[in-house]
């Protein structure tokens, strides 16, 4: 591989140096801001979504309040802001690292902002990264949806028992907070948001002492930050928002580092297969590797809108192996990799299915 490099030094050079300009051009500013915000928001409690909503959420694609937002910011923010969002989440102990992983192989597109500043860079019109944009949510939605179902499926064949006595456990703990409620102990008592209580989380006041928080020996001290606890009996420790943008920022920009040189890595990599192979391999490589390399290849071969459509959503929904390593970086090693690529493998079969159907029906 060493002297494979060093035999074609210059077209790597010349693939690092285009590589380097698109992410400075492309990548940082539609990734970077994204990723801040995803933090932040992520390390701040958030509001109860309406009660239809959560409940449609939780029917159909078994997401709950904060990871119907993480979910969101994934679609629209693009990766690694759903790996980012459902790690944080678990770091916070607000969902467990099982769900952190299902949440990021679902959420893991690519970015409405990547998309559209990406196609107008290459192909000079914005329609093809809006109808893949589009079609990629699409796709996501219908692999949560599936992948509900599956886990519902499996958890309930191999879990029954172990969750039954977890409901008794919970129902239980439920149970002692409503009698604290009751007997008014401190300020520790439940408090119902605007739009009532969201997902069973119980919320301790300022108030809250060393001896009205027994599951938490010791106490928490004022500087950490409130604390949340979860509809799983955990509890969720948020931080001050000056922390947590300070935090944000510098977790971010750690996360862009990785971004960045996965990216330069593989096209690099990918520069001497792409100089010898016919086009046909040569987009096959640069589609399984690296989705930025994919898109720069499609826009140089002569074909028409709908080829181009498609081929970019199959890219798009598939992401690459960079994007991959991506997510599995920010999760600090807790994103399997195989499952990843299982995930990816789907939401490219139904991206491709969606863009093919609109292209048919709309008859572009």
């Amino acid at each position: 591989m060493f002297a494979l490099l060093l035999s074609v030094s210059g077209l790597c050079k010349s693939a690092a140096v285009s590589a380097l300009s698109y992410c400075g051009k492309v990548l940082l500013p539609s990734v970077f801001p994204f990723a801040v915000i995803c933090r932040f928001m992520m390390s701040c409690s958030m509001p109860c979504l309406p009660r239809p909503v959560r409940s449609v959420s939780k029917r159909i694609f078994d997401l709950r309040n904060e990871e119907i937002y993480a979910f969101v910011i994934g679609l629209f923010a693009g990766f690694p802001s759903g790996a980012v969002c459902a790690y944080t989440l678990a770091e916070h102990n607000t969902i467990s690292p099982d769900r952190a992983t299902r949440l990021s192989c679902i959420s893991g597109n690519a970015g409405a902002a990547f998309l559209l500043s990406g196609t107008f860079s290459l192909f000079g019109q914005r329609r093809t990264g809006i109808i893949v944009f589009v079609c990629q949510t699409l796709a996501s939605l219908t692999v949560a949806a599936l992948s509900a179902r599956v886990c519902r499926g499996t958890h309930g064949k191999t879990h029954g028992k172990t969750h039954g006595k977890k409901d008794s456990l919970q129902k239980a703990d439920e149970k002692k907070d409503t009698l604290q409620k009751g007997a008014g102990v401190g300020k520790g008592c439940l408090r119902r948001g605007k739009g009532g209580s969201c997902s069973g989380i119980a919320r301790r006041g300022a108030g809250t002492t060393h001896d009205e928080n027994p599951a938490q020996p010791g106490g928490l001290p004022e500087e950490a930050g409130s604390a949340e606890r979860t509809e799983k009996g955990i509890t969720a420790v948020r931080k001050p928002m000056s922390a947590a943008f300070s935090d944000a920022v510098s977790s971010a920009s750690s996360a862009m580092v990785s971004v960045l040189g996965t990216t330069v890595f593989f096209s690099v990599l990918l520069a001497p297969a792409l100089a010898v192979l016919p086009d046909c391999a040569a987009l096959g490589a640069a589609s399984f590797t690296e989705i930025s390399s994919a898109m720069r290849l499609i826009a140089k071969m002569p074909l028409s809108f709908a080829h181009n459509t498609l081929l970019c959503a199959g890219a798009s929904g598939w992401t690459g192996l960079s994007v991959m390593f991506q997510s599995c970086a920010v999760s600090g090693g807790r994103l399997p990799l195989t499952l990843l690529m299982r995930y990816r493998l789907l939401c490219a079969f139904f991206s491709m299915l969606f863009a093919f159907a609109f292209l048919m029906i709309s008859g572009l």
